[in-house]
């Protein structure tokens, strides 16, 4: 089902029950934490962002109200249908639980919400994500793709047809056999500037040269300021990225 909202209108209110996961699929949502003196802004979410999900998970109330910033369209999916798609559709359940999980690996703020990047070098950092190859430039133009909200996440675009509740922020249309897993690698930052995570792929990701991860091993490296060359999968995939750091 699809619900569209306007600036302003509230999406739910703090302390509602939880029925329901929504999908952004247009527009931007803010999360509102209220007590007794005051209401504070705590996050923006934008397409492609799950709202919810960890209350309905755990089934109690909302946490947090939500409200759409700008004119804003979401996909909502029940808590009987997501019952339903978990033994229907395991694999994609499964997707689903492990987009939850890394969450609350990368932040220990409310599901849906990424760690702002603290330290000084992290907010400095400009990112750009650059393709390599006709296939790379499937998913990204020739102009590149700014790197702005972390972690930023890459993966497989899911088959027609298939469930759109992915963990991803970049989707791949790779096509068997398959180069790129669901979940593959992400860009993110700490005190010391811009790391590359390999998610558990299964032929790991390739940076500068050297592999990380592969066979569900997750691993990580750091890059380097100036060009970084990307390859999701085997040495001969041709989804190629250059990661593109500078300082502002």
């Amino acid at each position: 089902m699809m619900n569209s909202y306007q600036p302003g209108e509230l999406i739910f209110v703090q302390g509602q029950p939880s029925e329901c996961v929504y999908l952004i699929e247009s527009g931007e949502i803010e999360l509102l934490e209220s007590s007794d003196s005051r209401t504070l802004r705590i996050a923006k979410l934008v397409k492609g962002d799950l709202l919810g999900e960890m209350a309905l998970v755990d089934e109690r109330p909302r946490a947090f109200s939500a409200r759409a910033v700008t004119e804003t369209t979401v996909s909502i999916v029940s808590r009987e249908q997501f019952v339903k798609l978990m033994f229907r559709d395991p694999a994609e359940g499964l997707r689903y639980l492990g987009a939850f999980f890394e969450r609350l690996r990368t932040t220990n703020k409310p599901s849906g919400v990424a760690a702002d990047p603290e330290p000084d070098k992290a907010r400095q950092a400009h990112i750009r994500l650059l393709p390599l190859t006709k296939t790379a430039k499937q998913a990204v133009s020739d102009e590149g793709l700014i790197v702005s909200r972390f972690p930023f996440r890459v993966g497989r675009e899911p088959a027609e047809g298939r469930s759109r509740l992915s963990s991803n922020d970049l989707g791949l249309p790779d096509v068997d056999p398959y180069n790129v897993s669901r979940e593959h690698f992400s860009i993110e930052t700490d005190g010391e500037g811009v790391m590359l995570y390999d998610r558990g792929s299964f032929h790991g990701t390739i940076v500068n040269g050297t592999q990380i991860g592969g066979n569900r091993i997750i691993g990580s490296v750091r890059l380097q300021p100036g060009g970084n060359e990307i390859i999701a999968g085997l040495p001969d995939s041709p989804f190629r990225f250059s990661v593109q750091v500078s300082e502002r």
